[in-house]
């Protein structure tokens, strides 16, 4: 059977061959490059390549909201026409990252209105927003290295004809962008991590050679002008997650969604408080009482749980449990947490509805409100159960919910009611003699699987 595959396979290339079709067409590289560019794109490409010269070699932003080497979005010279910023390897030693803005100067070609080569091999992220309340963005580039932290930071600002550099020269680990102070501008906030030691005769002795900062800038005259800077919680060893949202009316804060260096979660919230005070951080970092939004779950993020335009914040929450002796930590995937509202005229997290999270089984359940002091629970590795609870022992089953496959769905558990199946999974729930009046109508209401 193989010979006689082969022998067709060598049959097709010569008839191939022999109709006067080019073998360059067979060749990998043919097959899988990308189209070229057209249109636009092709003339920014040509423009580019006057001072890139024909090889260009583009260059694309690690993270932030825009990936491409050539962006247009933004009327950053006040044109009416979405202007070019492009990033592209040195056409000389192919390592350093050249920074190019491109504008339509008469409305039809395009012309390099700056360029310059910086000393960093990657580009980090790029922002477009109004530092300086004059109605036009500036861009903001985060330049960095393969290692560690970011390196360097720069503002571009068109005005009077021409761009100018901006040079922070100053590091960040992270950064945020938002209309924090409610003057109608951006600001823009660097975050840095804890510098550290370890010292002694076994390394166990860590020294803090700087601590955590934020610092907060606007753009005046000409210059990024620090408005506030404060210290954050020196234990954070990661920025997992930065989120920009309105946390109450009218006020704009930023989240860190942090990692510890004792493997839990926690969140910073960052918010202009007032000319005077600043910006402020929520928990306030205190050696006494622990941060209340520290968590076990890696991957639990700040979001907006009930879509009112607000951001939510997880805290871990701790229903009694159901069996003596019996550990509600005992998988840092399965938790209940509390979603709370940052209220920052009171500076107090306010609840806005509390889910139990089965992560090892993909799926949530909220609790409905005033469940709280009545309910106890049970967390096995693909079950979960509620039961009553008076303040001291566990009374009837409200529902316990099993994740099965077809099999024993159909002989260990056939005496359930199937919820969803999805992937392979089977969801399927039992129902006690709870008073709760809790069927599968309610349950579904409160059901959801995790994407």
């Amino acid at each position: 059977m193989k010979r006689k595959a082969l022998l067709l396979t060598a049959v097709f290339l010569l008839a191939f061959l022999l109709s006067g079709c080019s073998a360059m067409f067979l060749d990998a590289g043919n097959l899988m490059a990308p189209p070229g560019a057209t249109g636009t794109r092709q003339e920014i490409q040509y423009a580019l390549k006057a001072v890139a010269g024909d090889e260009l070699n583009l260059c694309y932003p690690e993270s932030g909201a825009y990936r491409s080497a050539i962006i247009t979005v933004s009327d950053f010279t006040g044109s009416k026409i979405n202007d070019v910023v492009a990033f592209f390897y040195s056409p000389e030693n192919g390592e350093n990252v050249n920074i190019a803005f491109l504008t339509q100067m008469d409305g039809e070609n395009w012309k390099v209105i700056f360029q310059k080569e910086k000393a960093f091999s990657l580009v980090d992220r790029v922002a477009f927003s109004d530092f300086d309340g004059d109605g036009i963005d500036e861009i903001l580039v985060g330049w960095g290295s393969p290692i560690g932290q970011k390196s360097d930071i720069c503002v571009y600002d068109f005005s009077n004809d021409k761009m100018t550099e901006i040079d922070m020269e100053t590091s960040y680990n992270e950064l945020a962008v938002g209309d924090f102070t409610g003057d109608k501008s951006s600001e823009l906030i660097l975050l840095s991590l804890a510098k550290t030691e370890a010292g002694g005769e076994n390394s166990e002795a860590v020294s803090v050679l700087s601590p955590a900062q934020a610092r907060m800038y606007d753009l005046f005259g000409g210059k990024m002008r620090c408005l506030s800077e404060l210290e954050l919680d020196s234990s954070v060893i990661r920025y997992s997650l930065v989120t920009v949202s309105e946390v109450c009316s009218g006020k704009t804060a930023c989240a860190l969604d942090c990692a510890t260096a004792n493997s839990k979660m926690l969140t910073q919230i960052l918010y202009f408080k007032n000319s005077q005070d600043g910006l402020s951080v929520f928990p306030p970092l205190s050696e006494e009482a622990m941060n209340e939004t520290s968590r076990s779950a890696a991957g639990l993020f700040s979001r907006d749980v009930n879509n009112d335009g607000y951001l939510e914040i997880p805290t871990q929450y701790y229903l009694p449990s159901a069996y003596e002796n019996y550990n509600n930590e005992a998988s840092p995937l399965d938790l209940v947490v509390s979603w709370k509202r940052f209220d920052a005229e009171n500076t107090q997290l306010l609840l806005v509805s509390r889910e139990i999270i089965k992560g090892r089984d993909g799926y949530s359940v909220s609790l409905p409100i005033g469940w709280e002091d009545k309910v106890c629970i049970y967390i096995g590795d693909n079950m979960l159960t509620l039961y009553e609870w008076d303040g001291s022992e566990r009374g009837e089953l409200i529902y316990q919910i099993v994740c099965t496959d077809q099999t024993d769905l159909d002989t260990l558990y056939n005496k359930y009611e199937l919820m969803y199946s999805e992937g392979g999974r089977y969801y399927a729930v039992l129902f006690g003699n709870s008073s709760f009046g809790m069927d599968m109508t309610a349950l579904k209401e409160y059901f959801s699987l995790i994407s």
